[in-house]
């Protein structure tokens, strides 16, 4: 092979090579994943999302990853919920999430998520929403919550929301299978009489009136439970 022959393969291979390189650094975005470009970017910002587009990614100054739009379910199982000295709640749910594609979610999940499995994703996501049920319970009225249990699933579903697009997640669903609550009972009511006045027996000569007690219904006319 001559000179000029070696000359223009090895010219052709750079060339090719060159343009396989650069092609590789333009990224495509499918419809169920979001794009992240990290490193210096032309918005002065750590972070750029693309969702259903292009972008490209520049050696050396950027680099990139992908979060999964995959929706995730999480189950939460039956927890127990105390609200201090109000009563407990039992809860048993499940919820499904997703990333959120909004502007400004998406850069909280680029900050929080990308990276994490999907096993991690989940105990984040778990753990946040232990503490929003926890927190929910302890504000709302139990009565409330046991006349109108919808309200519960409506209320912890919107607290959910906010505190999980803090990492770029939204509910999607939430499915509250059961709730029950549990009221402590009240004490029994102690009437007290004026200090030293005696209550004393009808004598036998006074009429007794024939008005008998009533028994309260379910127990003894001793018994003054009372469910708060």
């Amino acid at each position: 092979m001559s000179f000029e022959e070696t000359f223009f393969v090895s010219l052709v291979i750079l060339v090719l090579g060159n343009a396989v390189f650069w092609l590789q650094r333009y990224k495509r975005c499918s419809s169920d994943k979001i794009l992240v470009v990290y490193g210096k970017t032309r918005e002065g910002m750590a972070f750029r999302c693309v969702h259903r587009g292009a972008a490209f990614v520049w050696p050396v100054i950027q680099d990139f990853g992908w979060l999964d739009l995959t929706p995730l379910e999480v189950d939460l199982g039956e927890r127990e919920v105390s609200a201090d000295e109000k009563g407990r709640v039992k809860i048993k749910s499940m919820f499904v999430v997703a990333i959120s594609k909004q502007l400004g979610s998406m850069e909280n999940a680029a900050k929080r998520l990308l990276g994490l499995s999907r096993d991690s994703i989940c105990d984040l996501t778990l753990e946040i929403a232990e503490e929003s049920m926890n927190s929910f319970v302890r504000e709302m009225d139990l009565g409330k919550i046991k006349v109108e249990p919808n309200s519960f699933a409506d209320g912890f579903a919107e607290q959910l929301q906010r505190a999980l697009l803090e990492i770029g997640l939204e509910v999607i669903d939430l499915n509250v299978e059961n709730i029950e609550v549990i009221l402590p009972e009240a004490s029994p009511v102690i009437e007290d009489f004026p200090e030293g006045e005696s209550i004393h027996p009808p004598a036998k000569d006074e009429p007794v009136s024939e008005e008998e007690p009533t028994e309260p219904e379910g127990g003894s006319p001793y018994s003054t439970h009372q469910l708060t």
